[in-house]
Order: C-alpha cells, then structure tokens, then sequence
C-alpha cells in the first residue's frame, strides 16, 4: 500500500478517506479541511481517534501520534478513554482556584480548631494578603515566584503574620496535592525551597 507524504497530502483535492498505513488515515472534507484520523480496533469493535487537522499536525506529527496510540493499546489502554480521562482532569484542575481551595480547606478543618476565631483569622489573613495576586489561580498554576511576591513585601516588617500566611498557603496547597489538584513540590514549602529565596528573620 502506497504511503502518504507531504506533497500527495497538499495536492489532496477529492474528498474521501486517504490511507497511510498502521491505522494512520486523512479525511478530506467537501469544504476541503483535512483531518487525521487514528483507526484501531478495541475489543472487536473499530474506532477512530482524531489526531488533529492537517497542516497544523504535519505527515511527522500524526505518524508519531498514531505510534503513541498504539503504545497504549499494547498496554491494554483505549486511547480515546485515555484522551478523554486526560482532557477532563484538565478541566478539573482549570476549575480548583486557590480561593475554592482554601475554602474547602477551611470548611473540613476548622471543626477540629477549638478557638472559634481561628477561622476568621485564616478567611482574613487570605483575603488581605493572599487572594488578591494568587485567589483566581488555578492551584497547579502557582509557583514559588508567585508566594515570593506575596510575602517579600512583609517578610521584613510583618514577620509573624508572614510566616503564618506561608503556612497557611503551604497547608492549602498540600490538600491540593493530596487530592490531586496539583502536583509536587508545595512552592509555599519552606524547607529546601523558600529558605535559599527569603532573608532571615
């Protein structure tokens, strides 16, 4: 069967389906769109996987991709079960900001502090420090540089309620990781990370 290549995929005009080999094939629309197309089989039953469209995802791109899949398969994984556990753990990280965080945080913990004003120590110390430069983040996008620039500013002259803030962004930030919202390592972590980058007390 006679492989594709880049200049037969640009001079495709006819619609239909255009075979390159191992389950690799490119769809040509009527409107003239190319879309690549990875066709396996699952158990008995044929699927196609999209792989994106041509040019954006070149002849090389598509043949790594399709080779990619067919990994999974030899690891008895679906790809397209893949992609799609994969596009909604996205989603999921996307919508756990800090602000939601540390109130789910605060929501599970604060029935096991018994000064009632404990709570609203957090809740304030947050919304004054924290939440204005890193509440609308999503908690995998946040970096040391980003807890840097809220706690230099205070380090020096608010030291108490800076270290407090760190620890209370850290323990925020470990439930995150804890339950998967993010990965390691913890950027508000003091040990190994902020001590080289914070003056001393």
């Amino acid at each position: 069967m006679k492989k594709l290549t880049s200049l037969i995929i640009q001079n495709l005009k006819t619609p239909g389906v255009h075979t390159d080999y191992d389950g690799l094939r490119l769809r040509v629309t009527k409107s003239g769109t190319k879309q690549w197309i990875f066709r396996y089989r699952w158990y008995g039953k044929t699927k196609d996987m999209g792989l994106g469209s041509f040019p954006e995802i070149s002849l090389a791109e598509a043949r790594k991709k399709r080779d990619q899949n067919k990994h999974l398969i030899l690891k008895n994984i679906d790809p397209i079960l893949e992609k799609n556990t994969i596009k909604i753990d996205r989603i999921k990280k996307e919508s756990m900001t800090f602000m939601i965080a540390a109130s789910e945080y605060i929501e599970t913990h604060k029935v096991q502090w018994t000064n009632k004003k404990h709570a609203k120590q957090w809740t304030s110390t947050l919304e004054k420090y924290v939440y204005p430069k890193i509440g609308k983040l999503p908690v995998y996008h946040i970096t040391n540089n980003h807890i840097l620039n809220i706690l230099k500013p205070i380090w020096g002259v608010k030291h108490e309620t800076a270290s407090r803030v760190r620890q209370r962004i850290e323990k925020i930030l470990s439930w995150s990781i804890a339950l998967k919202y993010r990965d390691l390592p913890n950027p508000a972590s003091l040990n190994d990370n902020l001590v080289y980058l914070l003056p001393k007390s």
